[in-house]
């Protein structure tokens, strides 16, 4: 029992101290003031503007519940984040050395001594085989019923970690910005077209009142930074690891040698004797 216990806690050791460090940088969020869909607040006026042929649409309450769902994304990771990193750092990463601040490579993806081999192998990466990836590092947390919001992004490198989760707190703001910009533009030619065709003052009423909301979406995405969320606690490079937990893993690999070592003894005890 003794020696098993003692030959499982070595290989636990042993393999403990061969599985890389993974830091956790996290940030807080809440819903800023500019979340709040203007289309809610024009349901009353929905069964005149269908009169006049026009549809008000049915957005969320709450547009942090859009940008929720977008973070998690496909199309968000392609359009808002994956351009924008070192994609050995996703792709190839598995280790980080804490005196130099590099990044341990695996050299069969990515060899920072051969760069026409880097180019081919990471452009064989396709973008869904990297998004894959990417969703073991990224992490939502929806905190309590009052919007509040955990993300945070795990990396072997702190500093990394912390740069990725700033950038997906940018851009996650930047693209509710433009898509909503874009849509009030739009809106917002549509409806003055309207207004010169429509004679019923009780329609270019309803008119005005959701051109009014539309000026006012475009406004507010001009000229706010946190357009959906705003920060609390902001993004930092971790000190402590997240991963792994060593004294765990030694122990369970202790607890596990034990047990098998007092299986042996029985067993072996059964089989002599039995008879």
């Amino acid at each position: 029992i003794l020696s098993f216990s003692i030959i499982f806690f070595i290989l636990a050791l042993i393999v403990s101290l061969n599985i890389s460090d993974k830091y956790r940088s996290k940030a807080l969020l809440a819903p800023s003031a500019q979340s709040e869909s203007p289309s809610s607040m024009l349901g009353s006026y929905s069964a005149i503007a269908g009169i006049a042929g026009l549809n008000i649409p049915q957005s969320p309450q709450n547009k942090s519940q859009e940008a929720l769902k977008r973070l998690s994304s496909f199309e968000f990771f392609v359009s808002s984040f994956y351009p924008f990193i070192n994609k050995e750092d996703l792709i190839a990463a598995e280790g980080w050395d804490k005196e130099s601040n590099t990044i341990k490579y695996d050299k069969r993806i990515f060899d920072p001594a051969i760069k026409e081999k880097n180019d081919f192998v990471i452009s064989a990466f396709s973008e869904q085989e990297a998004f894959d990836i990417f969703s073991e590092f990224f992490i939502i947390n929806e905190e309590d019923r009052d919007g509040f919001l955990m993300i945070s992004v795990d990396h072997f490198s702190p500093y990394v970690s912390k740069e990725w989760l700033e950038l997906i707190i940018r851009n996650i703001n930047e693209s509710m910005r433009e898509i909503d910009k874009k849509a009030a533009v739009d809106a917002i030619d549509f409806l003055n077209a309207k207004l010169l065709e429509n004679n019923l003052s009780e329609i270019d009423d309803v008119i005005s009142k959701i051109l009014e909301s539309q000026m006012q979406t475009l406004m507010m995405a001009s000229i706010s930074n946190d357009y959906v969320f705003k920060i609390i606690d902001k993004p930092v490079a971790p000190e402590k690891r997240i991963y792994p937990n060593r004294i765990r893993i030694i122990l369970f690999g202790f607890i596990l040698g034990f047990v098998s070592g007092c299986l042996i003894v029985l067993l072996r005890h059964f089989f002599i004797y039995k008879d």
